[in-house]
């Protein structure tokens, strides 16, 4: 794929990273493409390198001149992104690269995610292996697995292979920003079996489509009160349980840290009934009109019906239930720390998958909390769920939140360089996103920690995308950091 004509070009050794990592395939759980990138690339430069057992790796790169007596500073990054993409287009995440353009002083990506979460810092890190003008200390170059689907390199990384007690994490998109804490996070699986059913014969197919919705981040978009297309898409099915309908499947969401974008229903209906949901559909997609925010106004709900041959589907008893089991299931940001200069969400829920299909049931959502101990009565009202719907559940293992630490003597450098180059104070902040700081704390011990990183919007979406004209100040703020450690 070829870069598009208008691709910044300076500083060259950051773009040319950025550039190029964005054309290696990189799944969650699938990262032996960028992994052997990264591998190459420090064999091709000298560089020691190790790979631990789940396939985290770590470059050493070496003092610059008069820098060698200063102690040793990790940078942190994870390798993998999320993949997504609209419904219409064909692409192979495993195998294709990124399609790049550039508008309006911003990045982005041709109907996929952009990859620049944490693309763009893992580019930083390695520009600094190329730029011989940056001055630094000896650095440990951090590049984790399995970030996105749960964090797992950080929660199963080799902490042996450091010997740095301050570390900089690359994976925040807000610019001005400097972070020093973060949310935990925890994942809950629901399972359950129904018996399916013939369907009337003098029923016609039909499917329901709730498409163009702005998605996001689960964490760090929680609380903007973007739509969910399971929750849309159930609230029209829940209006038309008076008609004669079987439900013969549902689909919606991508995975556990997308906000659904999208969800597909199909049904068998009496033909009696199609016109009145047809026409339920046009007046719901009025009334969210009205309503949303400007972000989820391409929203689109198509009703049709298909050719399908459906020779099964959930009783009509059965679907009702599942109804209510979705009507039921909590999603949103529910508690805020007002007491912060930035008021910060402690605790939410993003009903993120949804699986109704050959008598399979499966709901997957993510909890992430400042403290844990305050989604307990979320988790209490999903194990209701479970008990009352006769659902098996899972609760995955979970990862720590990185609570803020003002006593921080990197925190105090951060801010003075931050100051020193614009003139102005920086923002200190926690986000309600799961970074891997406090995993990685766990596993290192004490240390100062802090994350930064250039403008990011949409992350975890097709709207992802990355702002060149903070990335190059947050470039120069970076390397300025390194000089002074």
């Amino acid at each position: 794929m070829q870069r598009p004509v208008d691709y910044p070009t300076n500083p060259e050794h950051l773009w040319n990273k950025f550039y190029e990592i964005t054309q290696v395939p990189r799944p969650s759980k699938k990262e032996d493409k960028i992994r052997q990138y990264l591998v190459h690339l420090a064999e091709n430069e000298n560089l020691d390198y190790k790979v631990d057992n789940v396939g985290n790796v770590v470059i050493y790169l070496p003092a610059t001149s008069g820098f060698e007596a200063r102690p040793a500073v990790i940078i942190q990054n994870h390798m993998d992104m999320v993949c997504d993409k609209t419904p219409e287009l064909e692409f192979d995440f495993d195998n294709d690269p990124i399609d790049l353009f550039v508008k309006d002083g911003w990045i982005s990506a041709n109907g996929t995610t952009l990859g620049a979460d944490n693309g763009f810092g893992c580019a930083a890190a390695l520009a600094l292996i190329h730029d011989k003008s940056v001055s630094h200390p000896s650095l440990e170059l951090l590049f984790t697995v399995d970030e996105e689907t749960g964090l797992n390199g950080a929660l199963n990384l080799d902490g042996t292979m450091f010997k740095g007690k301050r570390m900089i994490n690359l994976d925040t998109e807000d610019w001005e920003t400097i972070y020093i804490g973060c949310a935990g996070g925890v994942d809950w699986e629901f399972f359950g079996k129904s018996k399916m059913v013939t369907p009337p014969v003098d029923y016609v197919s039909a499917r329901l489509e709730i498409i163009g919705l702005k998605g996001g981040h689960s964490g760090l978009d929680i609380h903007r009160g973007r739509a969910n297309a399971i929750k849309i898409a159930n609230e029209i099915l829940w209006d038309i349980r008076k008609c004669d309908y079987r439900l013969a499947g549902f689909i919606g969401g991508k995975a556990h840290n997308i906000i659904p974008r999208d969800a597909c229903v199909d049904i068998m209906i009496n033909p009696s009934d199609v016109s009145y949901v047809t026409e339920l559909c046009l007046s719901k997609l009025a009334e969210f009109e009205k309503h949303c925010l400007d972000e989820d106004r391409e929203i689109e709900i198509r009703f049709y019906e298909t050719d399908e041959n459906v020779s099964e589907v959930f009783s009509k008893r059965e679907s009702d239930r599942l109804l209510n089991l979705v009507n039921l299931f909590p999603h949103g940001a529910f508690n805020y720390d007002w007491k912060l200069e930035e008021p910060l969400v402690s605790n939410s829920s993003n009903l993120a998958v949804v699986k109704f299909e050959k008598g399979e049931i499966y709901i997957e959502t993510s909890l992430r909390f400042v403290d844990e101990a305050q989604i307990r009565g979320l988790e209490q009202k999903l194990e209701g769920l479970a008990y009352n719907f006769n659902l098996k559940y899972k609760r995955g293992g979970g990862y720590p939140g990185w609570k803020p630490d003002h006593d921080n003597a990197l925190l105090e450098l951060v801010k003075g360089q931050y100051r020193e180059m614009f003139g102005k104070n920086a923002s200190v902040k926690a986000v309600h996103a799961g970074l891997e700081c406090g995993i990685l704390l766990d596993k290192l011990g004490k240390m100062d920690v802090i994350s930064i990183g250039p403008n990011i919007t949409g992350a975890h979406s097709p709207t992802e995308r990355l702002e060149i004209d903070s990335a190059l100040k947050f470039w120069d703020f970076f390397t300025g950091i390194l000089s002074r450690l």
